[in-house]
């Protein structure tokens, strides 16, 4: 199970000092959309975002009639957005199929100006259904929007998530992050791995199914580093959903609850089903699920749950599995 004491919080580094932090990607968490995705490689869906080579660049919004690019459950996993009920897709690394990568490409809402610091951040999740991760991601600025006949595109990426920051949580959401100086003039922005496969960082997390590195993207931020100042790091919180409960009326763990030791802002705690149905939500820590849905009593197979919710400056997101024991 995915699911106990599970503390999963991701720092915020970062707060304004005096003046609006202003993203310059345009529909960063792809909610914005020219029409409802229907498919795989839709990721043109998604209103200023665009794929940059042949290969595949996915787009999943729960707005889709089609489960298997849904939001959160798709055929690839199940996972909240990060923000909203949209995200992209990409593969980064394939074995056995040379340099075989995807990407998307994004614009920004200004040029960027010359000798200029920008800070830039993203987040992936790795996707559930896969088992090799891949460290190797990055981000590439552009002043043109280029159109490539090869899968591997062959530029150096401006910001390139760092080694030692580990992508292989299905569970979350892991920000990649750096910065650089502007050359001045670049208005795209491209998401993906631009290493070839002897200098791609790769994990088998199961080597009877290692292959293929697959992730989810949400949240480009790219913005003046100068609009910012960094903190402190605060006090984070302890946080647990058990992985199963007894809803038998014997009045022990009867009643599915969020536990935390804190009491969390902006909380919102849900449970879905395995077709990805919400069978309960709630916004207060108190409260918690009975087991049933529309007034029947659900049965024992496992259900998803996610919990998200901030404190003292630090956001945390949950996910995991449950199981009823009746």
């Amino acid at each position: 199970m995915r699911s106990g004491f599970v503390v999963l919080g991701l720092l915020l580094f970062f707060y304004l000092n005096g003046k609006s932090q202003t993203n310059l990607v345009l529909n960063p968490s792809l909610e914005d959309t020219v029409a409802c995705p229907y498919g795989l490689d839709q990721v043109v869906y998604a209103r200023y975002w665009f794929k940059p080579t042949p290969a595949s660049s996915d787009y999943f919004n729960s707005c889709t009639n089609n489960s298997s690019i849904s939001v959160p459950q798709n055929s690839l996993g199940f996972q909240p957005a990060r923000t909203g009920t949209a995200y992209g897709g990409v593969i980064t690394y394939v074995v056995n199929l040379s340099n075989h990568r995807e990407y998307i490409s994004g614009k920004l809402s200004d040029s960027l100006m010359q000798g200029e610091k920008y800070c830039v951040e993203f987040y992936v999740s790795l996707a559930d259904s896969f088992n090799t991760s891949s460290n190797t991601i990055g981000a590439y600025f552009s002043d043109s929007f280029y159109i490539n006949n090869t899968t591997n595109l062959p530029f150096v990426p401006q910001v390139e998530n760092i080694v030692s920051n580990s992508l292989n949580n299905k569970i979350s959401w892991v920000k990649v992050s750096g910065y650089f100086t502007a050359s001045g003039g670049e208005r795209f922005i491209t998401i993906g791995n631009f290493r070839d496969d002897n200098n791609t960082d790769t994990t088998c997390l199961d080597w009877s199914l290692c292959g293929t590195a697959y992730y989810y993207i949400d949240d480009v931020s790219v913005y003046l580093c100068s609009d910012t100042i960094p903190l402190p790091q605060p006090t984070g919180a302890t946080i647990f959903v058990p992985s199963a409960f007894s809803p038998n009326g014997d009045g022990q763990n009867d009643i599915l609850y969020a536990r935390s030791d804190v009491q969390l802002e902006n909380f919102e705690f849900a449970v879905y089903d395995r077709i990805g149905e919400l069978v309960f939500k709630t916004n207060d820590l108190a409260q918690g699920w009975d087991g049933n849905f529309k007034g029947q009593r659900m049965n024992g197979t496992a259900f998803f749950f996610y919990l998200k919710g901030s404190y003292n400056g630090i956001d945390y997101l949950l996910k995991g599995d449950v199981t009823i024991i009746r």
